[in-house]
Formats: C-alpha cells, sequence, structure tokens
C-alpha cells in the first residue's frame, strides 16, 4: 500500500508488551519521516475497536501482539484479531506465519513453529549441561513474503503490487478448477 502515511499499531500493555513497543519504536524509527506511527497500547480494546472501525484510506493496521489491554483485559490473540478483522475499515497486517488465515493480509512473516523448534532445542541443550555462553544464538528472520488471497481481494490490492518471489495461499478455485470433470461430461454428452 504505497500510499500509506498512518499505521495504527495494535499493541496490549502488559509488561511483556511494552518490551516489545520499547524494541518496535526503535525498529521503526527510520521509517517516521515516511509514515506516522500510532501506538494502540493505552486504549482499551473496546476502544481500539472503535478506533479502527473509521480510519482514513492513507491509514493502514499493524497487528502486533495482544495480551492484556490497558484496562488490564486479558486476550486471546486469534480472537481478538478475528473481532478487530471484521471491525476495520482498513487492512490488517501481521507480524507471525500463524496469523495468516486469521484476518492478516501478510507479508514476510515470522515462522511461530520453526522459532518454538529452535528455542527448544537451545533450552534441551542448556537442560543437558551446556553452558549459556557457549551457544551461538540462533536469529530467525521473516519469511519470504506471503500473502492471503482473500484479504488481498477484500482490500482490492493487486497482485502486481506484491514483491517479487511472494506467496499467495487461499486461492479460491475458478468454476473451471472446481467442476472441470462435470463440464467436460456435459459437453461430451451434448456432443
Amino acid at each position: 500500500l504505497p500510499s500509506t502515511t498512518n499505521i495504527e499499531v495494535v499493541i496490549g500493555n502488559s509488561p511483556l508488551e511494552r518490551f516489545w513497543l520499547a524494541e518496535l519504536r526503535r525498529d521503526f524509527k527510520p521509517f517516521a519521516n515516511r509514515v506516522r506511527f500510532n501506538w494502540l497500547n493505552e486504549l482499551s480494546f473496546e476502544e481500539t475497536r472503535k478506533r479502527i472501525a473509521k480510519l482514513s484510506r492513507d491509514t493502514a493496521v499493524l497487528y502486533a501482539v495482544l495480551l492484556v489491554d490497558a484496562a488490564g483485559v486479558p486476550h486471546e490473540q486469534d480472537r481478538a484479531l478475528e473481532v478487530l478483522r471484521r471491525d476495520s475499515n482498513r487492512p490488517i497486517f501481521g507480524a507471525f506465519d500463524s496469523q495468516l488465515g486469521g484476518g492478516i493480509v501478510g507479508g514476510p512473516l515470522y515462522p511461530v513453529q520453526e522459532i518454538g523448534r529452535v528455542s527448544a532445542r537451545l533450552a534441551l541443550r542448556i537442560l543437558n549441561g551446556a553452558s549459556p555462553a557457549s551457544i551461538e544464538p540462533v536469529l530467525l528472520g521473516p519469511g519470504t513474503p506471503i500473502y492471503d488471497w482473500r484479504e488481498l481481494k477484500r482490500w482490492n490490492i493487486a497482485e502486481s503490487l506484491l514483491p517479487a518471489g511472494s506467496i499467495v495461499q487461499f486461492r479460491q478455485p475458478t468454476i473451471w478448477q472446481r467442476y472441470n470433470h462435470e463440464i467436460l461430461s456435459a459437453i461430451a454428452l451434448i456432443v
């Protein structure tokens, strides 16, 4: 969405989320001359819902993490994303591949299961006696950009705007793909 000038960042307000908020603020600082970031960590979930229901056309939503809102109410992330997707009048992007299919458009996403596997292997090494200082950090960045076809269609985002090499999932089969045997049988019967 090249015309985006505002990004509403959905993030909770627990101590863990405040840590990630500080990290995101630091990481996004180089983009501050191109877009304005609005951090929603000081809003309740209801206030966040109302806010993202009436955004301007030059705005996108980034769903970071929502465990506990500013009112102290805990939230289940997948359910919160589902509700926000329904309420939002602008596309929602995310950070994790586990969010794809749950309401985000997509992008270069972090591989949640792979992060879990690597973390478990490192934890096992430490539990088996390896010194934490002897273990080289494993940095897993975002993967190949991946997008939800349904969200691309919902927001009229052309696939030609996606980065080269992007993967599009959840594509609806065409009538021909769904019924080619029936169509061919009907044509054969008519002929």
